[in-house]
């Protein structure tokens, strides 16, 4: 009887290590894609080109999708790539046949990569950098287009933004960039929806922008800093402070403001902007201020 409780207790014991074994799972990261792989060296590349330039001065932030961008010449070759592994595939269904198919893919496949290297053709990367890179006692904030070579090697870039920033604005730029809480409220579910909505209006407005794009930074900059400091999004203190910037930068320095009310602009009945009248106290000169729907100045008129 102690001899099968003993070989019972052994049979339990090697049984649970081998369950232990077999649920040791491996948490190690799946192997990249080629996408993946094409995507990682491309930044590393940018990162690596623009680091080389402006050394530790260069602050990286996001990178927009990896496009790669391919003559016709190779998408056939896709295709005829696509066409082999059907074939491959369909192995034992296409019996006595297969091989003279696989022979005239391989054929069609070689003719095709003939073409593309004598016509020296080739695809590239493209893809969008935003960064910082510190100047002085400011910052000077990029968005570029990378255009690379199949080595990664720089071919060309294209600037699509360029704009100085404040210390005051990095810091309110890195606050934008991670999305971090805006609103704090002792409601906590209020936060996140007042969060979420703001941060996705400010994504689309930045994506979609076209014109005045770095009007439009600063102008959400400052919205942010409004938010975090009285937990609310008053559109008329933000128009306000946007014309008062524009005074000083115009060089309107003795012009005492009278700020005018907000007024909507409809178009078809839906609000496509805004206007505000600004006096000035000493010379009664008015200065007519036209927004779009983020509070951006579009245009200003003097009477």
């Amino acid at each position: 009887m102690k001899l099968l409780l003993y070989y019972t207790i052994i049979i339990f014991l090697s049984s649970t290590f081998s369950r232990c074994t077999l649920m040791n799972y491996d948490y190690s990261s799946a192997p990249l894609s080629q996408e993946e792989k094409d995507n990682k060296k491309v930044q590393d590349s940018i990162q690596a080109i623009l680091t080389k330039k402006h050394a530790t001065n260069y602050i990286s932030y996001t990178f927009s999708q990896l496009r790669i961008d391919k003559p016709a010449a190779f998408i056939t070759l896709d295709s005829l790539y696509t066409e082999r592994r059907q074939i491959v595939k369909q192995k034992k269904a296409l019996k006595n046949s297969y091989d003279s198919l696989l022979a005239i893919s391989n054929e069609k496949i070689e003719t095709q990569k003939e073409k593309i290297n004598q016509n020296k053709l080739y695809h590239t990367y493209e893809m969008e950098h935003v960064f910082l890179v510190k100047s002085d006692d400011n910052y000077i904030l990029y968005e570029k287009a990378f255009t690379l070579f199949p080595n990664y090697s720089l071919k060309d870039s294209t600037t699509k933004l360029v704009t100085t920033l404040t210390p005051k604005e990095q810091k309110l730029f890195d606050y934008f960039s991670y999305q971090n809480p805006l609103f704090e409220t002792e409601d906590p579910h209020y936060n996140n929806q007042m969060d979420q909505l703001v941060y996705e209006r400010f994504n689309n407005a930045l994506t979609n922008a076209i014109q005045h794009k770095a009007a439009l930074l600063h102008t959400l900059l400052y919205s942010i800093e409004y938010i975090r400091k009285y937990n609310a999004f008053n559109e008329r203190d933000i128009a306000q402070e946007m014309a008062r910037r524009w005074l000083i930068k115009n060089g309107f320095n003795q012009f005492n403001p009278k700020f005018g009310k907000l007024e909507k602009t409809l178009n078809n009945y839906e609000v496509s902007g805004y206007t505000m009248e600004v006096l000035d106290r000493k010379s009664s000169q008015t200065i007519t201020f036209t927004f779009d729907l983020n509070l951006v100045i579009t245009n200003t008129s003097k009477l």
